[in-house]
């Protein structure tokens, strides 16, 4: 029993258990959850995926351009969804 904890991928499940709460109910602050998630390992270890390794070293501007994506992406997800919307009403 010891060796199945050591072995579970906890964070994986939540995070799958997280994607299918964000499609079921159409969540979208939980997508920049996620964001934020990925893009923490990627900037301690200098390497992110998106479509191909990228790594801090080789390609820098383009690591850091997706890892900004990533942030940006977040950020607008997390933003109060009641705000974005009185202003596409107004708009």
């Amino acid at each position: 029993m010891i060796a199945l904890a050591r072995s579970l991928k906890w964070r994986t499940i939540v995070g799958l258990a997280m994607v299918w709460v964000a499609v079921v109910f159409e969540l979208q602050f939980v997508w920049g959850l996620l964001f934020l998630f990925w893009i923490a390992p990627d900037i301690v270890y200098g390497a992110t995926y998106f479509i191909e390794p990228l790594s801090r070293q080789e390609t820098p501007l383009l690591f850091w351009a997706v890892v900004a994506t990533w942030l940006l992406l977040s950020a607008y997800l997390l933003w109060p969804i009641s705000s974005r919307a009185g202003q596409a009403a107004r708009g």
